[in-house]
């Protein structure tokens, strides 16, 4: 972490605050870093937090989030946020910051989302949050708190309310144009192309006719629909397609849209479409024929019709088509009731025409009789489906054909549309015959013999309601996530910060040394759900690697149980151990990742079993081929058990065995989804045997090598050393270490760590400082921790800058430089090996780590 980026407090807070509270924040900005959240961090004087004197920061992480990289850009006022909301969005945001400001019993929350403005002009949704601070009055003192990019979860559900609802003015538009006669066919166009061009966000809609004039195609415009008014044109307006639209009629005839951005288009497209942006062009097939086409038309926005958008559209343009054409047909019907020698010609031929109308619609189509259910027409889609043969249907009732029942349906919508015979009944329901979920549409139209029918549509919604229940699904996966997290997070926070203040308010040693015990394992708890994360973050990257080393099997096992057993102890547990004696002592693997797929398996056999359980470990040998060792390890219980219909999430990431579990267990729910993929990542598998109140049984299977000594193998006996009997006082004595560390604390912390030891420490700010130590004095340094990111000269480039210095070539003994940083993946640490470091050290340091690194290297 730089300088720039380090909160500069007052000096009254500055002596009071405690070292393992800074030391614990810094740890909570890794955490945030981890799970992608900016934070911010003010210091309030003059208990107002729009005071332009108070101290304030912002991380690198929510720069980032908003697009900035640096202070100058955006900097470090509480403005620079305030500024940037949406204007839509500001006086409730502002509104929400200010009631819990000023909220001196600390009850009003703070949590708002809102939009911010990012560096490149766009805004994105963010979710703010925090806590502040207040003295013994409750005026605040300090702000803390948060930004989460949800800008995708709000788009996700924006996207599903927008084809949701241009699904719903589909199917009103499908009811007004059905229920219209000749008289208000016209209105009801109006109203329903207003639907579809509000739902779909477009400015025009047109129905263009196909004919032949001297052997070549040309399309000629029925209606225009723009600004809320239909224009019906005829054949006033005439399109040569090869002319005018070149390649149109080659992709509209084979079935295929016409989507796209109009300035892409060939230029005689542009001088046809002079004042519209996007257009998406749907072909219209009658008997299967290229009857015309409908388009949609943006007048402002370059943009690409999504799928979903073409297959509502397409559906809403045969709908606008071939109610156009019935329209025509009832006209063509009631000119022809003027001529009674004409009549029933017409009349025939205008039900044959709608017949095909409603068999070209590739949705079920079917016409009843509304008080008795008799059915009148059934189109193919429904033929298809029921088996139904020509017009066996015809005359039976639709209660009896379509669901076996004996009697009308108890909800069938006639009943709705007997007493509002206008009305527009929609409704939803899952078909099994067809395995998909449907929404219906029914209204009453007039039948060619002069008769009010009932008709039903409907449209597969399957699509949208499978989008709709994952985006469920994963908004609540991450709420619970984020829940539980925040929870995990702000208990040993609550302890450190709480206990902090009773440290600095304490007058003897007694209250002090009891506020840092508790802070120091609140750290300690905390740090363990830091690691977590890492990990499973390490292993989603598909970052973790597995190494092979020779070790002794039952010392692991048997180091395990010493560490843990303190836990069983606290609980009266009996915890007893089975080792196979035919597994080798020492065999090859990871000891490492193997240690820790059982330590989590046992920590929780112990969590839940209630005080005097029974606890076993097992281990066994259940094969071996050509040296390859399968382990079968077991730990079982006689705790509260797992469901049967709960097992199956077990080993999911940040899911718990049962319902209410975090809260009175508490825990991240990532310890078994590690355990499972460590144990995937080394060959092996994972299974669980339980019942409620009945205990559980956790098996799993480890692959190790057989381990065959080499013969220039050395054999060190236990009891035997060269030189580790020296004493610390004598490796270290006046040895000369040299951290290079850009943060006040953490130096001090690795002084204060190495104080007693003999060392001569120094210290340099950056790493151009460091080199600059170094060039001046070669001969001085023994040992530099230098630490990655520093300003002026990170640690790469110090480090490579001082292994190509010329003095280093005239060194008597070895300059050893030791990284120390907060990145731990491979690619860092591979990162430091290639600048000439010779070692890593992960933050938080580790005392005992570091002290056994500097004996090897300074014995």
């Amino acid at each position: 972490m730089n300088n720039k980026n380090e909160l500069k407090k007052p000096d009254e807070i500055n002596d009071n605050l405690s070292r393992e509270l800074e030391y614990e924040l810094i740890k909570y900005q890794l955490t945030n870093k981890a799970l992608g959240i900016g934070m911010w961090d003010a210091i309030i004087v003059q208990s107002d937090p729009f005071n332009p004197d108070n101290t304030f920061i912002w991380s690198d992480e929510l720069r980032k989030m908003l697009g900035y990289s640096n202070e100058q850009d955006f900097p470090n006022v509480w403005n620079s946020l305030l500024d940037r909301i949406h204007p839509d969005d500001y006086e409730f945001a502002h509104k929400q910051y200010t009631t819990h400001f000023y909220d001196s019993t600390g009850q009003s929350p703070f949590s708002v989302e809102h939009r911010v403005k990012l560096k490149n002009g766009n805004y994105i949704y963010v979710h703010a949050f925090g806590t502040t601070q207040r003295d013994k009055e409750g005026k605040p003192i300090r702000f803390v708190g948060a930004l989460r990019n949800i800008d995708e979860s709000v788009k996700l559900q924006n996207a599903v309310k927008y084809r949701d609802k241009l699904l719903s003015a589909t199917n009103k538009m499908a009811g007004l144009l059905l229920n219209s006669d000749a008289e208000s066919f016209n209105s009801r166009l109006t109203l329903g192309m207003n639907l579809i061009a509000d739902a779909a966000k477009i400015d025009a809609i047109y129905l263009w006719k196909n004919k032949t004039i001297n052997n070549e195609l040309v399309c000629y415009q029925l209606f225009e629909w723009l600004q809320h008014k239909t224009t019906f044109t005829n054949d006033a307006v005439t399109c040569y397609y090869d002319q005018e639209l070149p390649g149109w009629k080659e992709t509209l005839s084979s079935g295929n849209n016409i989507n796209g951005i109009v300035r892409d288009m060939p230029k005689e497209v542009q001088n046809h479409f002079t004042h519209t942006v996007s257009t998406l062009v749907i072909p219209i097939f009658i008997d299967y024929k290229f009857w015309g086409i409908v388009g949609f038309s943006d007048y402002h926005n370059e943009r690409l019709f999504s799928s979903e958008d073409e297959v509502m559209l397409t559906s809403a343009g045969i709908i606008i088509a071939n109610a156009f054409i019935r329209n025509k047909m009832m006209q063509d019907i009631v000119e022809a009731n003027n001529e009674a020698n004409e009549a029933t010609l017409i009349k025939n031929n205008s039900l044959r025409a709608l017949d095909n109308i409603l068999n070209s619609m590739d949705v079920p189509i079917y016409v009843s009789v509304p008080d008795t259910g008799e059915i009148l027409f059934v189109n193919d889609w429904l033929k298809n489906v029921f088996n139904i043969v020509g017009d066996e249907a015809i005359g039976k009732y639709c209660f009896k054909v379509f669901r076996n029942f004996d009697e009308m349906c108890s909800f069938c919508p006639c009943f709705e549309l007997k007493d509002d015979p206008g009305k527009l009944v929609v409704w939803d329901e899952y078909v099994a015959e067809i395995s998909s979920h449907i929404r219906h549409a029914d209204c009453l139209i007039d039948w060619p013999d002069g008769r009010k029918v009932h008709l039903q549509y409907a449209t597969d919604i399957t699509t949208l309601v499978n989008a709709t229940e994952v985006a469920k699904s994963a908004s609540r996966a991450k709420s619970d996530f984020l829940s539980n997290m925040s929870h995990e997070i702000r208990t040993p926070l609550n302890v450190i910060v709480g206990m902090t203040t009773i440290g600095i308010d304490a007058e003897n040693i007694e209250r002090k040394d009891y506020a840092l015990g508790n802070i120091h394992e609140a750290s300690k708890y905390l740090l363990g759900i830091v690691n977590s994360i890492l990990d499973m973050a390490k292993i989603e990257a598909d970052k973790l690697e597995i190494s092979f080393i020779d070790f002794d099997f039952r010392k692991t096992i048997h180091m395990i149980i010493a560490l843990i057993r303190f836990k069983a102890d606290e609980k009266n547990h009996e915890l007893t151990l089975d080792i196979d004696s035919n597994i080798p002592s020492i065999v090859v693997g990871d000891d490492q990742l193997i240690a820790q797929v059982i330590t989590n398996i046992l920590s929780n056999s112990i969590k839940f079993t209630p005080d005097g359980g029974k606890i076993n470990l097992s281990a066994k040998l259940v094969n071996e081929i050509n040296g390859k060792l399968e382990l079968q390890i077991k730990v079982k219980d006689n705790g509260i058990g797992i469901s049967p219909d709960r097992q199956d999430k077990l080993f999911d990431s940040f899911e718990q065995a049962e319902n209410g579990m975090h809260q009175e267990y508490g825990g991240t729910g990532l310890g078994l989804a590690i355990a499972k993929r460590i144990i995937n990542k080394m060959g092996g598998e994972i299974s669980v045997e339980s019942d409620l109140d009945k205990g559980a049984t956790f098996t799993f299977n480890v692959f190790v090598q057989r381990y065959v000594k080499s013969n220039d193998d050395g054999i060190i006996n236990d009891n035997e050393s060269d030189d580790s009997a020296a004493s610390d006082e004598i490796i270290f004595k006046d040895k000369v270490l040299l951290i290079a560390e850009d943060i006040d604390i953490n130096r001090e912390i690795i002084s204060s760590l190495l104080s007693d030891k003999g060392f001569i420490i120094e210290q340099a700010e950056n790493g151009k400082q460091a080199l600059d130590m170094v060039t001046e004095n070669p001969d001085k340094y023994d040992v530099i921790f230098m630490d990655m990111q520093m300003p002026q000269m990170d640690g790469l480039e110090a480090t490579e800058k001082i292994r190509n210095l010329p003095s280093m070539k005239d060194r008597t003994r070895k300059l050893w430089i030791v990284a120390m940083t907060a990145n731990i993946f491979k690619t860092d640490i591979e990162a430091c090996l290639s600048a000439g470091m010779d070692n890593h050290l992960g933050k938080p340091i580790d005392r005992e780590v570091v002290l056994d690194m500097l004996r090897e290297y300074l014995r």
